[in-house]
């Protein structure tokens, strides 16, 4: 009985005011989905955020991505934790500002005749910032571009000497809707 309450509690906070009738985005409880369309390397990464406050959004961001050259290939999965804060400049355009922390498993398998062939993994922690200008062309769905910066905190000793950085700058789109 006791551990019910708690569960309902939620169930009826979550279901009564995640609303699907959030008309903006960046209304407190919506759910927003997006996926990031662009980078030369390769990269999926689908995304969810849940806006806590009006505005201000806490989310999680997964991706995987591979880039081969004539010796082998590399290729990371990762997570990042993430906050956000929409900031609405017009009727359908939105800024939205992201700042999050990723964490990376790396796999950099190389194809070296004389030594062999190695597939070390390692771990490599990135800070990822964004800041996307949203276009909504149609109710509860968005389109997004806008610088972003990704700057290496933290990289495993495993990683091969030359192993290629991931401290830059790019422009990024994005795709998405809300619930």
């Amino acid at each position: 009985m006791r551990a019910a309450l708690p569960i309902a509690f939620l169930a009826a906070w979550v279901g009564g005011a995640t609303s699907l009738r959030a008309e903006q985005l960046g209304e407190r409880h919506s759910v927003v989905l997006s996926a990031v369309l662009s980078r030369s390397d390769g990269l999926f990464s689908p995304a969810i955020d849940f806006f806590i406050a009006p505005r201000l959004s806490l989310g999680v961001r997964l991706g995987v991505y591979e880039t081969f050259d004539d010796i082998g290939h590399f290729g990371s999965l990762f997570v990042e934790g993430r906050v956000g804060y929409a900031v609405r400049l017009a009727e359908r355009v939105t800024l939205w500002p992201h700042a999050g922390v990723e964490l990376h498993r790396i796999e950099n398998q190389i194809h070296d005749p004389i030594a062999g062939d190695s597939n070390p993994w390692a771990y490599q922690i990135l800070l990822d910032l964004s800041a996307p200008l949203v276009v909504e062309p149609v109710p509860r769905f968005f389109l997004g571009i806008g610088p972003h910066l990704t700057k290496t905190l933290a990289t495993d000793e495993s990683l091969p000497v030359g192993f290629p950085s991931r401290t830059g700058v790019t422009l990024q789109a994005t795709v998405g809707g809300w619930l």
